[in-house]
C-alpha cells in the first residue's frame, strides 16, 4: 500500500495486490489477489476488483465488479 493511500472501513486488500500512492479505496470494497490500482485513482464504495485486475482510471459508480481481461463492467 503506497504513500498517502486510504483504505475505507470494512474494505479488504488481498495478498500480492498493489495500491499505488494516493489511492482512495471506498468502504466495503474488495481487491482480489495480484491486482493493482495505479496512483491517484479513486475507487467508489462497494466495488469488487477481481483477481489480477489492473485499475488505471477512477471508479465513480458504487457496487460495480471489475475483472481482469474483461472490457465490460458488470453490476
Amino acid at each position: 500500500i503506497g504513500h498517502s493511500a486510504k483504505v475505507g472501513d470494512f474494505s479488504f486488500v488481498s495478498t500480492n495486490s498493489t495500491l499505488c500512492g494516493s489511492v482512495q479505496l471506498g468502504k466495503s470494497s474488495y481487491v482480489g489477489v495480484n491486482s493493482a490500482i495505479k496512483e491517484n485513482v479513486v475507487v467508489a464504495a462497494n466495488t469488487l476488483i477481481g483477481m489480477g485486475a489492473l485499475i488505471t482510471k477512477d471508479i465513480v459508480e458504487e457496487g460495480k465488479t471489475y475483472l481482469a481481461g474483461v472490457n465490460k463492467v458488470r453490476s
